[in-house]
């Protein structure tokens, strides 16, 4: 009963600042600031420096993305984390390790239902807190930098809690926009970027070019990305931010390309093809052919991370989509009736969703 105590004290906490998830109305640049977070990540010793990081951005699949290449990652026996945002059950989602190796056994690890596994514990993050909150407080009502909101605590819990636990590599999922993102803080073996659409138009910009360019924000220089197709206008900004930024980019429809073969209520097949590499007949069971070009985005960029230091191979990418799972998007719960379970957010989403179930329904 303790611990549970002890941790419904540490959700207070997380809960006691700022959380823009929850407040419709604010001044985007007033609220996000990045000077703010590296601030926090500086006293707290800079966890997230010497990560390997996937960071990805974007209106919509985001999350898919990132489970996706997660779950590749991990069947290829590298420890994960992941971190994503808002959560659908538990709070505990948000920072997870995934793990496939064979002596993880007694070494922390404890099995959690499939759909969240991997989940951090409670008392992990009861002792991650007492680490972070002297730092926090400092920082709650910062004369010059503002004060510290519940995502960015959040995301210095997960950068402490993936250097603790020594992962191999994170995957970043970014909360609203990127430019100013608390995620945007280290330099990224890769980035990647979804579908955009029209999306807190009153934070981010009232055009698919303004969005675009917050989502861009995340590429550095020199760096790798790989974007999924566009709209015209939203791409020709990802384009222009790549050549300032000396960055090379890849796009999904252009230089990886995937063709849909079969697409049911409970799987679907595609072939994939990009720069050095053709698979032929993949199987996912997350459904709609918007998680195809999601899964397109997380094999590219995975590919683009090695061979070299991550060695994905074949055999990791088939089992990895065959295990991905991602509660909530399309995921059918009962069948005669049908009921299915979708968070779609925005117009864009909604349109997908409709397609989806018409199709496939």
């Amino acid at each position: 009963m303790k611990a549970v105590m002890d941790f419904n004290a540490a959700i207070a906490y997380i809960n006691s600042f700022i959380n823009f998830e929850k407040i419709p109305k604010y001044q985007y640049t007033a609220a996000f600031k990045l000077e703010r977070m590296n601030a926090i990540l500086e006293a707290l010793g800079n966890p997230h420096k010497g990560l390997d990081i996937i960071h990805v951005a974007g209106s919509k699949g985001k999350g898919s993305t990132c489970a996706i290449a997660a779950y590749i990652l991990k069947e290829a026996g590298y420890k994960t984390g992941l971190y994503t945002s808002p959560h659908l059950v538990n709070f505990r989602e948000r920072i997870r390790i995934l793990y496939n190796h064979p002596n993880c056994a007694g070494n922390g690890f404890k099995p959690f239902p499939a759909a969240f596994d991997g989940m951090i514990g409670e008392e992990e993050i009861n002792e991650i807190l007492k680490e972070i909150k002297p730092v926090a407080e400092n920082f709650r009502e910062h004369e010059t930098l503002g004060g510290v909101s519940f995502f960015e605590i959040l995301t210095a819990c997960a950068f402490l809690h993936f250097k603790k636990k020594k992962v191999d590599i994170a995957v970043l999922e970014t909360g609203l926009g990127g430019r100013l993102d608390a995620t945007n803080t280290g330099m990224p073996l890769v980035s990647g970027i979804t579908n955009i659409s029209l999306e807190h138009t009153d934070k981010l910009g009232d055009t698919l070019g303004k969005i675009a360019y917050e989502k861009a924000g995340i590429i550095k220089n020199r760096s790798l990305v790989v974007s999924a197709s566009q709209e015209t206008e939203a791409m020709d900004v990802i384009r222009k931010v790549c050549i300032e930024r000396n960055a090379e980019l890849y796009e999904i429809g252009k230089d990886i390309k995937y063709t849909i073969l079969n697409s049911s209520k409970l799987s679907q097949v595609f072939d994939l093809k990009g720069p050095g590499y053709s698979y032929k007949n993949l199987a996912m069971n997350l459904i709609g052919a918007h998680q195809i070009e999601n899964a397109s985005l997380s094999i590219g960029m995975l590919k683009l991370i090695g061979p070299g230091k991550f060695n994905i191979r074949e055999s990791d990418i088939r089992k990895g989509l065959r295990e991905a799972i991602w509660p909530g998007r399309l995921q059918v719960i009962q069948k005669n009736p049908y009921i299915v379970l979708d968070g779609a957010q925005n117009p864009a989403s909604a349109s997908v969703l409709a397609a989806s179930i018409r199709k496939l329904f």
